[in-house]
């Protein structure tokens, strides 16, 4: 009990003792950097300390040095820190906390350590802007598409990006200040990769999907239109989940005025009409686009079949009424080669390859034939063909009565030439058309005998004999890739 009463008083002694010193001291074996402070009083240490980082300072030159680039940074242009603050601090830091402090009864941090960027001011400044010569974000690999050329693909080289480590930075400043006052250091960063290397791009240009219909026996004209419309397309770049209208395409990049006359449907039809042959170019666009695999958004049929391509796969466009619209829905940027020569229009698409293996294809189900209505005969009583007939029994013959037909459109997808997956997607009807015929509107003169007319009037369809073997050549027979739109 007297044991314990004995301490009690000291503790007590020494808490007056503490309370009743009103001049501050650092306590005993108190350090700040490796100035020992021991005992002495704030003011006396602020005085001391301040020659002491004013000589320091005054000697200190720091290199920092990154790649083929240096900057150095001298202590004497600094200014000098707020030393009162530090000293304070550094009183508060190490000060006992408690009676068990006093008493030397816990361990406490007696040691201050004043950082480079503490007792410099403005070398936080200075490494900042050294930071920005050096840091740099990730420059992802560039292509440069040209479809002009023969190998069309030039792509960049990806660039690291560059982030200077300013925590480890000052910590080798601070620990190579501890024992030098001109140090030499290679500055610390951090790089930070692309999200694409040039070979991962490269491997998403290849040829994902190609097209391609003959107009060999085209007129000129309508050649010209054909090629005309594809070069909008020419180099195109289509991103991905990007939506891209062929109408809008071919309004930005080509003038109206451009277009040559050609053949056009027209009221199921052939007629002549500027700018005919478009279509070709977007049936032709449009098959490129299923072999690719990308979406359709929008396709529309002509309303009579045409010979440069398998019924249902025909891609009819009218500026206001009929678009060809579709989507990139792959992971990866599409690029367009489109051109044409004397005989064939192309179409060739780049982008993410498929799998090892993989292939595409079409096909085309003939469903049968829709029966026509047979000739129509009408006088001519606006003389529209008066130098053909005149009389009444004379006739001249406009156009032919064709039979209609209905199909139906699938991709195959193939897997080492195995069909794996077959894909409906589209069920088509081209209705048929009624043949015209013209007769004069006069009557015969007396005595006038008219010679043997070898138009001969054609009645509605009963049967067909078109099959699924001879559909094609039927329609190219009575449709010849010159009068197709």
């Amino acid at each position: 009990m007297k044991k314990r009463l004995l301490i009690l008083s000291i503790l007590l002694s020494s808490i007056m003792l503490v309370g009743c010193n009103n001049e501050a001291k650092f306590s005993k074996d108190t350090v700040i950097n490796d100035y020992n402070v021991s005992g002495m009083n704030l003011e006396s240490v602020k005085e001391n300390l301040s020659n002491q980082i004013k000589t320091k300072n005054e000697k200190t030159k720091i290199r920092l040095n990154y790649d083929d680039k240096s900057f150095e940074i001298y202590g004497k242009d600094l200014e000098l820190p707020n030393v009162d603050q530090i000293v304070e601090k550094a009183y508060e830091q190490t000060k006992p906390k408690d009676v068990f402090e006093k008493m030397g009864m816990k361990k406490r941090d007696r040691f201050v350590t004043i950082k480079a960027e503490d007792m410099m001011q403005g070398l936080n400044q200075k490494i900042e802007e050294i930071t920005k010569q050096i840091e740099c974000e990730p420059i992802e690999p560039q292509v440069t598409f040209n479809p002009q050329k023969e190998t069309p693909f030039e792509v960049s080289e990806e660039k690291m990006g560059i982030k200077v480590d300013t925590e480890k930075l000052y910590s080798l400043i601070n620990d190579s200040l501890k024992t030098n006052d001109q140090v030499d250091i290679d500055i610390p960063v951090i790089l930070t990769a692309t999200e694409t290397t040039k070979d991962e791009v490269l491997k998403n240009l290849q040829v994902r999907g190609s097209f391609s219909t003959d107009y060999s026996s085209s007129v000129d004209g309508r050649k010209h239109n054909v090629q005309l419309a594809l070069s909008a397309f020419n180099g195109l770049v289509v991103n991905p989940q990007q939506e891209i209208s062929f109408n809008e395409i071919v309004e930005k990049n080509i003038n109206d005025d451009d277009f040559q006359v050609a053949k056009i449907i027209l009221n199921g039809q052939f007629v002549d009409g500027k700018g005919g042959g478009i279509c070709q170019a977007s049936t032709t666009l449009y098959n490129a686009l299923l072999m690719a695999d990308l979406e359709i958004l929008e396709v529309n049929p002509h309303s009579l079949p045409v010979g440069y391509v398998y019924l249902g796969f025909d891609a009819m466009v009218n500026r206001g009424s009929s678009d060809l619209r579709f989507k990139n829905n792959t992971e990866h940027p599409i690029y367009f080669k489109t051109w044409g020569d004397d005989t064939n229009a192309y179409v060739e698409v780049y982008g993410q390859p498929w799998e090892n293996g993989m292939s595409v294809r079409r096909r085309a189900e003939f469903v049968g034939t829709i029966p026509h209505n047979g000739d129509k005969i009408i006088p001519d009583t606006e003389g529209l063909y008066k130098d053909k007939i005149t009389f009444k029994g004379e006739y001249y013959r406009v156009k032919y009565p064709c039979e209609g037909y209905e199909a139906k459109a699938y991709i195959q997808y193939l897997k080492d030439g195995e069909v794996i997956e077959e894909k409906f997607i589209r069920h088509e009807k081209y209705g048929p058309t009624q043949g015209i015929i013209y007769e004069g509107t006069e009557d015969l003169i007396e005595g006038l005998t008219l010679p043997e007319n070898d138009v001969k009037y054609i009645p509605p369809q009963n049967q067909s004999q078109t099959n699924s073997e001879t559909v094609a050549e039927k329609i190219q027979n009575t449709n010849p890739p010159k009068y197709n739109p």
